[in-house]
């Protein structure tokens, strides 16, 4: 599994060279991958989620304890998750300072990247039930098919749109996992999450990032207060939306 997972997340790469048609693979290859970089802080984010999420799970499994506790570690995920996203997408041009100019051609990616990477953190998320149950074969299966969505897309969209292409495949192919899985998982394992409340709340901030961006694409000069303020904003949201106060999640309380 481990392999088919290592393979997912570099298969795209290695075929940019070989179905890119610009003439310039290579060049191609290295922007993807700088700005494929920026999309990596979801990564890290992920990783660190699992390392600690699964030793939550397995204690909480053993101590027979409510599946809710699952659902709402699943919801924050995806709130943290999309306040990276909204911080990354609303403050590009101050990352592009860590680009030279000849990469910036790719920021097109960054938001495809960043959203896969969170498919692949609910995925990782929402697979702890093969574990539970004793059916781990799943995790192979699911990763298989995976992979074989990832490729077929690349070959058919690396051609057509080049490196953007290539990320587009990564998000339909972590996509198709995360779907599987919901869909094995509550068969199997069934778990409360709260599907409608993170479905509007992605769409929502999916839809308020980009009014930021048209906005300072009016107002150049003023991007980094809309930026700001659009921010700030979601965080407001999110806390609203689970009644926590500014107050009680500084002191860590409730």
């Amino acid at each position: 599994m481990g392999l088919f997972g290592m393979a997912n997340q570099n298969i795209e790469k290695l075929l940019i060279l070989k179905l890119d048609t610009s003439g310039e693979a290579y060049e191609q290859l290295a922007i993807y991958g700088a700005n494929y970089k920026i999309g990596i802080l979801m990564a890290i984010f992920t990783q660190s989620f699992r390392l600690a999420f699964e030793p939550f799970f397995f204690k909480e499994n053993k101590a027979n304890s409510k599946t809710e506790l699952y659902a709402d570690a699943m919801k924050y995920f995806v709130y943290f998750g999309l306040l990276i996203y909204a911080g990354v997408i609303l403050f590009l041009p101050l990352i592009n300072n860590f680009l030279t100019t000849d990469y910036l051609v790719g920021n097109n990616v960054i938001p495809i990247i960043l959203i896969a990477q969170l498919f692949f953190g609910v995925y990782y998320s929402l697979s702890m039930w093969y574990k539970a149950i004793d059916k781990t074969y799943y995790g192979i299966i699911m990763s298989v098919i995976g992979l074989i969505i990832n490729v077929v897309f690349n070959f058919i969209l690396i051609p057509l749109f080049g490196i953007l292409g290539a990320a587009i495949s990564t998000l339909i192919g972590y996509f198709v996992m995360m779907l599987l899985s919901l869909v094995l998982g509550q068969k199997f394992y069934p778990i409360p999450y709260q599907f409608g409340r993170m479905f509007l709340v992605t769409v929502g901030t999916l839809l308020l990032v980009q009014a930021t961006n048209y906005l300072n694409s009016c107002l150049n000069e003023f991007w980094f207060i809309s930026s700001s303020i659009t921010l700030f904003f979601i965080l407001f949201l999110f806390l609203r939306i689970e009644n926590i106060s500014l107050k009680s999640l500084i002191l860590w309380k409730k």
